[in-house]
């Protein structure tokens, strides 16, 4: 069979069965509160991408003028299903470009090997199983950037550049780097292409970084995830030392590496991982370096890079038997993973988080379309498009609540919940709407 279409078939066999888990997703309200973020972003793109639960423009949080280009086909759909398809075909489009990058330099055997472990690489499949995020479109630009200068495609490697500048501020530096080492790599060549290509990636990466941080974010009130490298450094660098270094970070990188069979660690071509994954690994919230996040984005096109270049290195020492043993073992491993340690937490998202969706669309209809509502997180994603001016838990500016007394969530029980009961018990709050469990709150004052 045409090796070229055994990729193709086996993309869309993944593609179909992410697809059908994304529709069943949809239907039972499992997605939580960066889909429904993004959608409303996304849904008032003319407006300066405002959304209330962030309660300032998107830009406040990230640099990612690249969700402008989905406003058109949310206009049309509006159903976050649209995201959450995008990144599907995105995240397994980037398979086949990665596969047309390293056919050349290891054949066609070797590359579809390496294109099957791509496909059930874990870290990868939760990407697309994921809450839809900005950095799904990295892995496939990253692999189409590099095919185009691979093939030296400069109008193409430009095009690339410029949408890659435009997905995250973090992907913007991770470019930036990378226009670094290719200047360096073509004033050893002596190749002037690459050099004009590398410093005008340099220069385009630093003008973006200077823009938003220097520009946008001071005019939207400082950056939102800067507390994410917030660290005692007053303690000295023993305290910094141990926060960094724990037990949960090493089993991100083991579970990084060991459905690769370490073969990336085989070639330099690690080093470009480094990058991204110490952006994630020295963030102080758990959050980013736990795996199934989106955040993988950010190193897996190099690792799996790196990993067709440790399959390379062993052919050239070991033979083309060898390394097809090698990149068997990585597919095992990588079916092992997805059994037995898988980051998608399928068996969590696949089941209804509340059961009585039906009582919620009928009290929903006691609240008018454009007032501001607070919510529960994953009710939050899937009326996005109904309310737009929605928002998570009860802050002081929502004028309508929507909650079930039983939700099964341990922060909205302990902490949300009980504030809501004093709310009414002092009669700043009616309930106005009732179905089983599940009620409407209006606020009686301003």
């Amino acid at each position: 069979m045409n090796s070229r279409r055994t990729v193709i078939a086996l993309s869309l066999i993944v593609a179909a069965i992410l697809l059908v888990c994304a529709v069943v997703r949809t239907a039972l309200w499992t997605y939580g509160a960066d889909t429904g973020t993004l959608a409303i972003a996304i849904q008032n793109v003319p407006s300066g991408m405002f959304d209330q639960f962030e309660h300032a423009s998107h830009f406040r949080f990230h640099w990612s003028p690249i969700l402008a280009a989905l406003y058109p086909l949310l206009a049309i759909t509006r159903s976050i299903l649209t995201l959450q398809i995008v990144q599907i075909l995105l995240v397994v489009a980037s398979v086949g470009v990665y596969y047309l990058l390293i056919e050349r330099y290891i054949g066609k055997p070797l590359a579809v090997r390496c294109a099957i472990v791509a496909l059930l690489y874990p870290p990868l499949i939760a990407l697309a199983f994921d809450e839809f995020h900005e950095l799904a479109f990295d892995p496939f630009l990253t692999f189409s950037a590099l095919l185009a200068l691979s093939n030296r495609k400069w109008v193409w490697y430009a095009l690339t550049v410029a949408l890659l500048l435009c997905v995250k501020e973090d992907v913007a530096l991770l470019c930036g780097l990378f226009g670094g080492v290719l200047t360096v790599a073509g004033m050893r060549r002596n190749d002037r292409a690459y050099v004009t290509a590398g410093g005008l990636t340099v220069l385009g990466a630093a003008a973006v970084l200077i823009a938003y941080f220097g520009i946008i974010i001071p005019r939207v009130g400082g950056w939102g995830p800067s507390g994410f490298y917030t660290y005692p450094y007053n303690q000295g660098i023993g305290a910094v030392a141990r926060q960094i270094f724990n037990t949960g970070r090493l089993t991100y990188v083991l579970e990084m590496l060991v459905p690769l069979a370490f073969l990336p660690l085989r070639t330099p071509w690690f080093w470009f991982v480094v990058p991204g994954l110490g952006i994630i690994l020295l963030a102080n919230s758990g959050d980013v370096w736990r795996m199934g996040m989106h955040y993988v984005a950010l190193w897996i096109p190099w690792i799996l890079l790196a990993m067709a270049a440790g399959v390379a290195q062993i052919r050239e020492h070991a033979g083309e038997r060898a390394a097809l043993r090698w990149s068997s073992a990585a597919i095992a491993l990588c079916v092992v993973f997805l059994i037995a340690f898988n980051p998608t937490h399928a068996e969590h998202y696949l089941r209804p988080e509340y059961s009585d969706i039906a009582a919620v669309r009928r009290v929903i209809k006691c609240v008018p379309p454009d007032a501001t509502l607070g919510t529960h997180d994953e009710w939050y994603s899937a009326m996005a498009f109904l309310h737009p001016n929605e928002t998570i838990g009860a802050p002081p500016y929502a004028k309508y609540l929507l909650f079930a007394d039983d939700y099964p969530n341990a922060e909205f029980q302990t902490k949300i919940w009980p504030a809501v009961r004093r709310e009414v018990a002092s009669g700043q709050v009616d309930e106005i709407c009732r179905v089983d469990r599940v009620a409407v709150y209006r606020r009686v004052g301003p």
